[in-house]
């Protein structure tokens, strides 16, 4: 009888074990204490991250979560860490270290910071993507220009969504970097950490240093993405766009800029039947993503 009861409570508490889905935590800053706001908690194998918000605080949901999956933690100016669900378990607090560069000293020596990509100080924001969709655009001119990838800027806007409602400039949204494939496309990612960054400001520039993960210019140069992400990371608004209502995801609106181009520079990737495509934008606008290098 013994035997069973002790049976009984094992088979109960891993039912229990198991319906614990919810991990909650908070990112501080080793030396103030402070919490890291936008810090982004992922599990790169199970292709997971979850964006801390500005008070730090995260929650990880997912049933297939095990206790020895890796957790990595990072945000941009923070040397990533890496743990294990069960030690988030154990303790909720995760503190991350500032990476030793300065960010604020690119320019060492005799090194010099080349600008590429839009030069236009003010753009469209008037309408935007849905999630899951990525705006990519080629920096053409980092084609044979060695050189460290330092930083990679969006002119961000809240700008109306159809006729009513307006976006979140302060939503988050992910950046990539991709290499140029054998078609002039999209390729394999220069990154392999997880980047979700939030900006403060509306119809203003934000730049992202990423000085400190070291990305080394391709010769063939490189694109830069802003990617949005899931729906369920984004509050829902209300539209009535003619005749038709329906909710849309209240995201940041990336800007662009119209005119004759001799070539398409900006790409859309979406999701489709066939899986995830990247097609050109075939109307006259480019959007406003800009970039340094350091030489």
């Amino acid at each position: 009888m013994k035997f069973i009861n002790l049976f009984i409570l094992f088979f109960i508490s891993v039912l229990f074990a198991r319906a614990q889905t919810n991990f909650n935590g908070i990112v501080l800053d080793s030396l103030s204490g402070k919490p890291v706001p936008g810090a982004t908690i992922s599990i790169p194998l199970k292709n997971l991250f979850y964006p801390a918000n500005n008070n730090g605080v995260f929650t990880i949901s997912n049933s297939n979560t095990k206790s020895t999956d890796s957790l990595y933690i990072s945000c941009v100016g923070y040397r990533t860490k890496k743990i294990t669900v069960r030690n988030l378990l154990s303790k909720k607090e995760i503190y991350l270290s500032l990476n030793a560069i300065n960010l604020s000293e690119v320019i060492i020596g005799s090194s010099t910071v080349a600008k590429i990509g839009s030069k236009s100080k003010s753009g469209n924001v008037n309408y935007a993507y849905g999630p899951g969709t990525e705006e990519a655009v080629f920096m053409e001119e980092s084609v044979h220009k060695r050189g460290i990838i330092q930083s990679v800027g969006f002119y961000l806007g809240k700008g109306p969504l159809f006729s009513k409602g307006v976006g979140d400039v302060t939503a988050p949204f992910r950046i990539k970097l991709y290499k140029v494939d054998t078609a002039g496309m999209p390729g394999a990612q220069l990154i392999d950490d997880i980047i979700v960054v939030r900006a403060n400001k509306n119809n203003h520039w934000f730049d992202v240093n990423l000085y400190q993960y070291q990305i080394e210019n391709p010769d063939d140069g490189f694109f830069v993405a802003f990617v949005m992400l899931d729906a369920n990371y984004y509050q829902m608004g209300r539209a009535n766009w003619n005749t038709i209502d329906g909710l849309y995801a209240i995201t940041p609106n990336l800007g662009y800029t119209e005119g004759k181009l001799e070539k398409a520079l900006s790409y859309l990737g979406v999701y489709t039947s066939w899986g995830f495509e990247w097609h050109k934008q075939v109307e006259n606008i480019t959007f406003m993503v800009r970039a340094t290098i350091v030489q």
